[in-house]
């Protein structure tokens, strides 16, 4: 993907909160023209409450329950005492007993070994998986893994890139010169290798390690921008009147160069997000990933390696998840061409 362009707001113009809420206006205006990168935030917006809403949407314990003449709601995202005798894997109401269940009344976890590579049927509307797991609710459930895994290494990477491209812009000197070195020795490692060669390393493997490990390893390009409009904002002549009114380095750094500056890395950091989503499934599928049983979207397409030899060929391990992570890694990159293009001037209409 070719780099977001600079923030074409003028020096200052977002020390205001009048003009920098007017620029982001226009920003809005203009991203609203593309069609396609609406559709697509309207796609991540879907992807988002489902990844938050998991709970309501797939799982075998009951939203709302009345049996032995009692009621209990939101057993689903609750542990209630009265209830752990109860298997709800396999449990049915009784002529007075009610229960609303999620849409998808099946577990992710939930091992049923008679039903194993099992194709979409009106029980398991996406199929089971090799251990008669419900493909459906485990790709509702593995969403949120991805979306966390994406919003916080981004999260990550954005943060240490601000901090380091800000002191390298605006110090200058010393301070960048080893700033761009150490930018320019990370990027002369392959991420994928690195990233598998520091996971195997580590002692312990889980989904927090994996985000700080992406985060730590996506930064440079945030830096790299953040850098280039610390270099043009220092001078000018906002940032001169701040320096002369006796205020801090990190005030001024953070407090009125930083918000001129950001508007490339939102973008840049979109495009992140796609881009770690893309990644934690790829370590998923290698075996590298978050450790099974949590359900993530490469973790499932994996499962299809083992057995490509049927006749059917388990096409479902391998169609719907390729179909999620196809569709979540395009709504991101198509936003941040959409922010891209509202963020440049050149393409205003």
């Amino acid at each position: 993907m070719t780099e977001p362009p600079a923030n074409p707001a003028p020096a200052g113009a977002q020390d205001s909160g009048h003009k920098g809420q007017s620029y982001w206006r226009l920003v809005a205006r203009q991203f609203v023209k593309n069609r396609l990168a609406v559709a697509a935030l309207c796609v991540i917006i879907v992807l988002a409450f489902v990844a938050s809403l998991a709970p309501f949407l797939a799982g075998d314990r009951p939203i709302y329950l009345h049996v032995e003449g009692e009621t209990y709601w939101f057993a689903n995202v609750r542990d209630i005492p009265e209830l752990r005798r109860f298997d709800f894997q396999f449990w049915e109401p009784g002529p007075n007993d009610r229960a609303i269940r999620p849409i998808v009344p099946h577990d992710p976890l939930a091992i049923e070994l008679t039903r194993r590579l099992q194709g979409p049927s009106a029980n398991h509307w996406l199929g089971t998986d090799d251990r008669g797991r419900d493909v459906l609710s485990r790709i509702i459930w593995g969403s949120r893994i991805s979306m966390t895994i994406g919003f916080i290494a981004v999260g990550i990477s954005a943060i240490v890139g601000v901090v380091i491209g800000a002191f390298a812009g605006y110090y200058g000197g010393l301070v960048d010169g080893t700033a761009q070195r150490l930018i320019e020795i990370m990027l002369c490692f392959p991420p994928l290798i690195l990233i598998l060669a520091l996971l195997a390393m580590l002692p312990d493997q889980n989904i927090y390690i994996l985000m700080i490990v992406l985060g730590l390893l996506g930064w440079m390009g945030i830096a790299r921008l953040v850098r280039g409009e610390f270099l043009k904002l220092r001078e000018s002549d906002f940032a001169v009147a701040a320096r002369a009114t006796g205020l801090s380095d990190a005030r001024i750094m953070f407090r009125h160069l930083l918000p001129n500056a950001i508007s490339p890395v939102l973008v840049s950091a979109t495009f992140g997000i796609a881009g770690a989503i893309l990644m934690e499934s790829a370590l998923s599928f290698l075996g590298f990933g978050v450790p099974p049983p949590t359900p993530t979207w490469g973790e499932i397409l994996s499962q299809s390696n083992r057995y490509i030899n049927r006749p059917d060929g388990a096409w479902w391990l391998v169609t719907f998840p390729g179909v999620a992570i196809f569709v979540t890694v395009c709504a991101f990159n198509l936003v941040g061409e959409g922010l891209r293009d509202a963020i440049d001037p050149r393409m205003r209409q």
